[in-house]
């Protein structure tokens, strides 16, 4: 009775609405204004992970052949972005820039919308046949339908509803993972 390609759009459009409406926009933008810290960040994520995976995988290619399965999956690691309720947890345990840590996690799940497809696309090229650049602008446009709308739909709604986001922010975490269960 369940189409997952159905309940599973459904599903991320509503983590993506939850996720924007419990996005506090005061913080992100005073976040905004740490550049060097949001530099640093981002450049981890999406340039130095990729490029350590890389050396490593070369180096050990001396010692073991690694499987191209584990070898696209290791890549998939390497550039994904965390999710921001893991960020926010990790940094407010360890005592840090919660904020800083919200704004960029934040900017590089939107980012990674993009990066993530051109970025793998590029490291599966010699193992899957090569898409065209019109299959994976066709592949942002839908990512970007996927994600960014939810979240920018979330963000309008928190202009009235902030205020029973901020005091529901645990039972509406608890939907995303429920959904994230579920799918």
């Amino acid at each position: 009775l369940l189409r997952s390609e159905i309940s599973t759009r459904i599903g991320v459009f509503i983590i993506f609405v939850i996720q924007g409406l419990t996005l506090p926009t005061n913080e992100l933008k005073q976040g905004l204004l740490q550049v060097k810290l949001h530099t640093v960040c981002q450049l981890s994520i999406f340039v130095w992970a990729p490029i350590l995976l890389w050396l490593v995988l070369c180096i050990s290619e001396s010692f073991i052949e690694v499987p191209s399965d584990l070898r696209v999956g290791f890549y998939f690691l390497a550039i994904l972005p965390t999710t921001v309720s893991t960020a926010i947890v990790f940094t407010s345990k360890a005592e840090g820039n919660v904020a800083g840590a919200l704004f960029n996690t934040s900017v590089a799940n939107v980012l990674g919308v993009f990066i993530v497809p051109l970025f793998m696309t590029f490291v599966l090229k010699d193992t899957v046949a090569g898409a065209d650049a019109g299959q994976v602008l066709n592949l942002l446009g839908k990512i970007s339908q996927i994600i960014l709308v939810p979240l920018i739909i979330g963000q309008v709604l928190r202009i009235w509803y902030a205020d029973w986001a901020k005091a529901k922010k645990k039972a509406l975490s608890k939907v995303n993972v429920y959904i994230i269960y579920f799918l």
